[in-house]
């Protein structure tokens, strides 16, 4: 599981990878040719595929858009990337960042541009601050 709670509109995604899914039944229709030719051309083409889902996964979520028909124009390659606004029904622009949760998972994250990646606190539920466990009746209230 991965939880974000943010200010602004977030979004973000996690995947474990499974060899035994067979992800090229996926490809054809939801990624673009060159995100396809990436996968193909990965060392480990099914860790690259669960990378550019995550990606996608994560900025559709954080736009509220969901998976449509135009999930293959979502970009989840390195890099800058321009999109029609209708494409992703959105006026802002995004970050998007992967990051490993494990050994075989992956998980991947989606901010307007102008948030700052450097206010991110990330906890595993071994380090999650004790102020997070109040009682059912209480309210946390955290003031930065």
């Amino acid at each position: 599981m991965l939880l974000a709670i943010a200010p602004d509109d977030i979004g973000v995604d996690v995947e474990c990878v499974r060899h035994d899914f067979h992800f090229q039944d996926v490809v054809d229709f939801s990624f673009s040719p060159k995100e396809k030719n990436f996968i193909k051309e990965s060392a480990d083409p099914t860790k690259a595929f669960y990378t550019l889902w995550t990606r996608k996964e994560a900025l559709v979520k954080a736009t509220a858009q969901g998976i449509n028909d135009d999930f293959n124009y979502i970009p989840s390659l390195n890099g800058s990337h321009l999109i029609d606004q209708a494409k992703l029904i959105t006026s802002l622009d995004w970050t998007t960042s992967s990051f490993p949760i494990g050994t075989d998972c992956i998980g991947a994250i989606s901010y307007p541009f102008a948030l700052n990646s450097k206010d991110f606190a990330f906890y595993t539920v071994d380090t999650i601050p004790s102020a997070l466990y109040a009682p059912s009746n209480q309210l946390v209230i955290n003031t930065i």
